[in-house]
């Protein structure tokens, strides 16, 4: 950690100095001009919308990712630090009723998680890619170990290091052949 202090505290730094200022400035005199309105949709209708966003940007983020219950805590552990957490340290939320939706929280994404590995089909393993069935044509046949990379986020990864000729950032990409052949035309395979 302690090589990665300087990256922390500067983006501790500057985070803190953005949020301090779009509160203040944006966020609270928005808030105190435009009290709550109607709903734009009626129960059970806004979850139902919710929750078909939300499964839809978690299925994409299960094939960047490549393991669902590591995405399923990289939706719920923000929204507990800003919702529960947040609220609780300002007085906008009372700590029962915090760790209440903490708990409610943890459970829907580790249960969406569940539910998604539970009915994956065979062909992506519920998005924890291994790299075994590797079924790119690069003409390398040697077999290299695969390593955990940092997700790509759909950039152009060819001005990497040169170090790992065969990109394993594609975990959960397995069972999508258009994004498997973007890739390979945007690494030269």
């Amino acid at each position: 950690m302690t090589e990665r202090i300087k990256s922390i505290l500067g983006a501790a730094f500057v985070g803190g100095v953005i949020a301090y200022f779009g509160y203040n400035s944006l966020l609270v005199p928005a808030l105190e001009a435009s009290p709550s309105g109607e709903a734009l949709l009626g129960r059970p209708w806004d979850l139902v919308v919710y929750v078909v966003l939300v499964i839809l940007i978690f299925d994409w983020a299960v094939q960047k990712i490549g393991n669902t219950y590591l995405t399923a805590m990289v939706f719920a552990v923000p929204q507990i630090l800003a919702v529960d957490v947040f609220y609780v340290l300002n007085g906008t939320r009372a700590a029962y009723p915090a760790v209440l939706s903490a708990g409610i929280l943890l459970a829907v994404f580790l249960g969406i998680a569940f539910a998604y590995d539970a009915l994956a089909d065979g062909d992506s393993d519920g998005g924890d890619d291994s790299g075994d069935d590797d079924d790119s044509d690069d003409g390398d046949d040697s077999e290299e170990p695969t390593t955990a990379e940092a997700p790509s986020w759909g950039g152009d990864t060819s001005s990497d290091s040169g170090d790992d000729a065969e990109e394993s950032s594609d975990a959960g990409d397995e069972g999508d052949s258009d994004e498997d052949s973007r890739d390979s035309d945007d690494q030269g395979y």
